[in-house]
């Protein structure tokens, strides 16, 4: 086994991540929310990190939000329709 220190940790983080464009008081916001399931607030974790930052827009499949939080198409589809209906999410078109 390797030893690590928390630089090299720390290091080899940041070599696999990108940057978003959601502020912690977004982030403090959707993650304190009473009326927010886990699953939910991840998802929109999700989606707010991969929006584009000049549109907040993205566009995933089920497929690939279902393998990017590691939950069955059908919990992906019920989060998302209570995100919307809770405003945390728009959406053009249908689900």
């Amino acid at each position: 086994m390797q030893a690590y220190s928390l630089c090299r940790i720390l290091h080899d983080a940041r070599q696999l991540t990108r940057p978003i464009h959601v502020s912690l008081a977004e982030m403090l916001f959707v993650f304190s929310h009473s009326q927010l399931t886990d699953v939910e607030k991840i998802l929109w974790l999700t989606l707010a990190s991969h929006a584009e930052r000049d549109s907040f827009s993205c566009t995933f499949s089920y497929a690939q939000l279902s393998h990017c939080i590691y939950q069955p198409h059908e919990t992906v589809h019920r989060a998302l329709k209570r995100l919307l209906a809770l405003g945390f999410l728009e959406c053009e078109g249908l689900l």
